[in-house]
């Protein structure tokens, strides 16, 4: 993922476009249906699309969308049911999105109008603002960062930094005055969060 998102902040035109319905739009056959039936106390269901939850689900999905994006690595790069599309120019990504939607029309698969944006210089993708060579972390990453104010156990600290993976610079930039993370996690069984992990006073 961080991959993908490095790729596409370079481009000045970005087109975001996600899939309707997501799973739901891929039929099972019908030995997949006998597995995926389930009872509950009013039947017995036997799905006809994929659902939500399959254990298998993200790997058969991530693999149609690699297969139905084949050969377009340079411009459309999809992210499970998100796709990102990205041009130097505008004539250029005008024909890009129109090869994706054709390859999305010929696999029977449907985007969703409200959740795509089109040929913008900075989209929101997979919890960053890119485009035009910038990138930063979304509005809500960053007020999920300053919302931390309780005293907090050890594995609290811990999912605030795994949290802080899908922005390395920025953590960096806020585990500037410590020489490790396992200096601050060692320390954060009684720690009270602030704005940064850089400003945590520690008790000990």
């Amino acid at each position: 993922m961080e991959e993908i998102v490095e790729k596409v902040s370079a481009a000045p035109y970005v087109t975001v476009m996600d899939l309707l319905k997501g799973y739901f739009q891929i039929p099972l056959t019908p030995r997949a249906q006998r597995y995926a039936a389930f009872v509950t106390p009013f039947g017995t269901y036997i799905p006809k699309k994929m659902m939500f939850r399959l254990v298998c689900a993200p790997y058969y999905f991530c693999k149609l969308m690699a297969q139905v994006l084949e050969g377009l690595e340079q411009f459309a790069l999809p992210y499970i049911d998100d796709i990102a599309i990205f041009s130097q120019g505008w004539k250029d990504h005008v024909k890009h999105i129109d090869i994706v939607l054709g390859r999305l029309r010929k696999a029977g698969l449907k985007v969703k109008p409200s959740k795509c944006k089109f040929a913008q210089e900075e989209v929101l993708f997979l919890g960053h603002r890119i485009g035009s060579g910038s990138r930063s972390p979304s509005d809500l990453k960053d007020n999920t960062r300053l919302s931390f104010g309780c005293t907090c156990q050890l594995g609290f600290i811990i999912a605030y930094l795994a949290s802080g993976l899908w922005v390395p610079v920025r953590l960096d930039k806020q585990l500037s005055d410590h020489s490790t993370v396992d200096e601050i996690a060692s320390g954060a069984a009684d720690c009270r969060l602030t704005y940064t992990m850089a400003n945590c006073p520690q008790r000990r």
